[in-house]
C-alpha cells in the first residue's frame, strides 16, 4: 500500500510538472507573438518629387508649329499648345511613333517651323521607354549618381542612398551594376536622376511599363503633389484620371 501511494504521488508530481512546463512554454510563445508581429511590416512604396522653382506661365507655348521629316509630308501642322506650371496633359492617339515624336518636339530635340516660346529658366525632366539605355552599364546606381550629381550630393554616398530611397529602390540594389538590375530597378534609377534635376516640367513617355501596382499608385500620388507641369503618354488610365486629354489626329493635336 505504501509503495502504491508513493507511486501515485510521483505520478501526480510528474503530471503537475508537465502542466507547469507546458504553461510556461505557452506564456513564452505568447510573449514572443507581439514581437514577431511588430517586426513584420507591410511593403510600401513612396515616391517624392523635389520642390521646383515657380515660373510664370506659360512656361512653354507653341503657335502654329509645323513639323515633318520631309517638307512635303508633315506629321504636324499648325499646332497650338500652351503649357503652364499647373498643366496636367495626357497625349492620346493611335500612332505611338507620332506621339513620341511630339514629345521630342516639346523637349526641343526636333526642329520645327513656327513660333515656339520657352521660359528662359525652364528645366525639363524627361523619361522615355528606353531611358535606361544611357545608364553606365558597369557602374552601380550609387557610383552613377555620384558621378553625375556629385556636387549636389556633396560627394556623399549616404545622400545618394537617400535620393534613391525617394523612389523606393531596395538598399541592396544600390551597389549592383546597372547592367544587372531589373527593368523596374533601372527605371527607378532613371527616375531618381530625373528628380535630382528638379525640373519645372516633366515629359514622361510610358513611365509605368516596368512598375508594379504599388509603384504606379505611388507615382500617381507624387505627380499629384508635384508643383510643376506634366505632359505624359501612358496606357494607364488610372494615372491620368484628372488630366486634360489631347488627341493627335489628322496632323494636329486637339483637346
Amino acid at each position: 500500500m505504501k509503495a502504491q501511494g508513493k507511486s501515485k504521488k510521483q505520478a501526480e508530481s510528474k503530471l503537475k510538472k508537465k502542466q507547469e512546463t507546458k504553461k510556461l512554454k505557452t506564456t513564452d510563445e505568447d510573449a514572443k507573438a507581439p514581437e514577431l508581429l511588430q517586426k513584420h511590416k507591410e511593403y510600401t512604396v513612396k515616391f517624392s518629387f523635389p520642390v521646383t522653382s515657380d515660373l510664370r506661365s506659360p512656361i512653354l507655348e507653341m503657335d502654329k508649329v509645323t513639323f515633318g521629316w520631309m517638307p512635303e509630308r508633315p506629321l504636324f501642322e499648325e499646332i497650338q499648345l500652351t503649357i503652364g506650371m499647373e498643366s496636367r496633359v495626357a497625349i492620346m492617339g493611335l500612332n505611338g511613333v507620332v506621339k513620341s515624336t511630339f514629345l521630342r518636339l516639346l523637349i526641343g530635340e526636333n526642329t520645327q517651323k513656327g513660333k515656339e516660346t520657352r521660359y528662359s529658366r525652364l528645366k525639363i525632366g524627361k523619361f522615355s521607354q528606353h531611358s535606361e539605355e544611357h545608364l553606365s552599364a558597369d557602374e552601380s546606381p550609387t557610383e552613377y549618381l555620384l558621378q553625375r550629381f556629385g556636387a549636389l550630393l556633396d560627394g556623399k554616398p549616404q545622400n545618394e542612398r537617400k535620393a534613391l530611397g525617394t523612389i523606393s529602390l531596395s538598399p541592396h540594389a544600390h551597389y549592383i551594376k546597372n547592367k544587372d538590375l531589373s527593368g523596374s530597378q533601372k527605371d527607378r534609377v532613371v527616375l531618381t536622376e530625373l528628380f535630382l534635376t528638379a525640373p519645372n516640367l516633366l515629359i514622361l513617355n510610358e513611365p509605368t511599363n516596368n512598375l508594379d501596382t504599388e509603384s504606379i499608385n505611388a507615382l500617381k500620388d507624387a505627380l499629384n503633389a508635384y508643383k510643376g507641369g506634366v505632359v505624359m503618354i501612358t496606357h494607364n488610365n488610372h494615372l491620368i484620371e484628372y488630366y486634360t486629354l489631347y488627341v493627335i489626329e489628322n496632323q494636329t493635336i486637339k483637346k
